[in-house]
C-alpha cells in the first residue's frame, strides 16, 4: 500500500515536470522562431 502511493505521487510529479518541460520547449521555440521571423523582416527592408 505504502508503496503504491509513493508510486502514484511520483507519477505525478514527473507528470507536472514533462508538462514544465514541454511548456518550457515550446515557449523556447515560440522565442526563437519570432526572433528569426523578425530577423528576415530587417534583413529584407
Amino acid at each position: 500500500m505504502k508503496t503504491e502511493r509513493i508510486n502514484n505521487s511520483l507519477g505525478g510529479v514527473v507528470d507536472v515536470l514533462i508538462k514544465i518541460g514541454f511548456f518550457l520547449v515550446e515557449s523556447y521555440n515560440l522565442r526563437t522562431s519570432t526572433q528569426y521571423y523578425l530577423l528576415s523582416i530587417t534583413q529584407v527592408n
